[in-house]
């Protein structure tokens, strides 16, 4: 695969924006815009709600764009970056070892009686051209079509939120997201996931099709994806290195 141009990095308001930018412009050699205005060619940005249009401009340009957002695993020191893509499809080769840094477990598949809806924030749900409360009557909606199963509504919750989920899933039968990394944590956990986002990283670990809810997938390839993941997420250091930037090559 031949080498991509060079992006300019669009820094936005926030300091987890900054930083990955100036981390991620280091390791390519590529310039660091401040004013937030489209520049031409590809760019690279952190998942900032103010950047969003100058990624589609890129789009409309025909241009690549780079995107760094949380990580997979491992919130707070690693950053994922993808290209052209929100999140990776988790398809692909990797060894263990990056993954085994990280100490998770995969836990045995657990089999609850309710079903745990995941919205994301208002925000990302209006990007979608819906608000988060209609998200979720969709999918209730759908859901009573094909279970009578209990169902129960998840927000994301302030400190500790892995755990705070984590506490969620006992007795849930399976999680229902968009694009929500809570879909790819859930089945880590032993709970099937679904996710309305065919392109999400969820929907690799799951199925969109809500009508399966009775009989949902349990991938027996989970850890061997959550490999692949985790060989795509990055600290600053390895950012700023180059090495997320050779592994986009």
């Amino acid at each position: 695969m031949g080498e991509h141009e060079v992006p300019i990095s669009y820094i936005g308001d926030t300091l987890v924006s900054q930083n990955w930018c100036k981390y991620f412009a280091k390791g390519c050699n590529g310039k660091i815009n401040t004013n937030k205005q489209y520049q031409g060619g590809s760019i690279a940005m952190f998942g900032d709600e103010t950047l969003m249009h100058i990624k589609d401009k890129a789009i409309e340009a025909c241009q690549d764009w780079f995107y760094g957002d949380k990580a997979y695993f491992g919130r707070g020191k690693y950053y994922r970056v993808t290209k052209n893509a929100y999140m990776h499809d988790a398809q692909g080769e990797a060894t263990s070892a990056r993954f085994k840094r990280l100490s998770i477990k995969v836990q045995k598949w657990q089999t609850g009686s309710r079903i745990l809806i995941c919205p994301q924030s208002n925000d990302f749900h209006l990007r979608q051209g819906i608000t988060q409360e209609q998200w979720v009557e969709q999918v209730k909606k759908t859901l009573l079509m094909y279970t009578d199963r209990s169902i129960i509504i998840h927000t994301k919750s302030f400190g500790d939120a892995e755990t705070m989920f984590k506490m969620r899933l006992k007795n849930v039968w399976a999680t229902i997201v968009h694009s929500s990394m809570a879909g790819v944590q859930s089945v880590m956990h032993g709970v099937p996931c679904f996710a309305t986002d065919k392109a999400s990283t969820a929907s690799s670990f799951g199925s969109t099709d809500l009508s399966m809810i009775e009989t949902p997938i349990k991938p027996d390839n989970r850890e061997m994806m959550a490999w692949v993941l985790a060989d795509n997420q990055f600290t600053l250091e390895e950012l700023s290195s180059g090495m997320a930037w050779e592994k986009l090559q």
